[in-house]
């Protein structure tokens, strides 16, 4: 014997089907949504670190700058200054880059100073995108940097 459904049965069928529809919609909606917040909170985060990383990245080029230019007369602020510079590094650098600042500082040579400190950093924040950059090519300003180059241009 067929099934033989009734109008008011077939309507409320077709009705509760789509309530179930809408509200499946509102949930699935629901969820990309939060989803979607979820991935740009990530993304949020992940950017506001790397701004982070990048100031202490600046700290550290402004610690080794002030570090080879003191002198034993400087006032004890100036050493208090230096200081905090160095503990606030030591909370964001990577072990081995604070102690090769370290040893840059106190025991400089030719493959271990200021400039060798920088480009381990460089290549810390920049990772595959550090490039070849070598600390030989970095610029450092000293009195008469362009003086040969004027001299023979002339």
């Amino acid at each position: 014997m067929p099934a033989t459904f009734s109008i008011e049965t077939i309507f409320s069928i077709a009705g509760a089907l789509a309530v179930v529809q809408f509200l499946l919609s509102l949930w699935i909606a629901e969820r990309l949504k939060s989803q979607l917040q979820l991935e740009n909170a990530k993304v949020l985060e992940a950017m506001k670190w790397e701004v982070r990383v990048r100031e202490q990245a600046a700290k550290v080029a402004e610690y080794m700058s002030a570090t080879a230019n003191l002198a034993e007369t400087d006032p004890p602020e100036r050493y208090a200054q230096l200081n905090r510079l160095s503990w606030e590094l030591a909370l964001w650098l990577p072990t081995d880059v604070y102690r090769s600042m370290g040893q840059a500082l106190t025991l400089r040579t030719e493959t271990q100073n200021e400039l060798t400190v920088i480009m381990q950093v460089r290549k810390h924040l920049l990772g595959d995108h550090a490039g070849d950059l070598s600390s030989e090519e970095i610029v450092v300003h000293s009195p008469g940097i362009g003086k040969h180059r004027y001299l023979a241009r002339k």
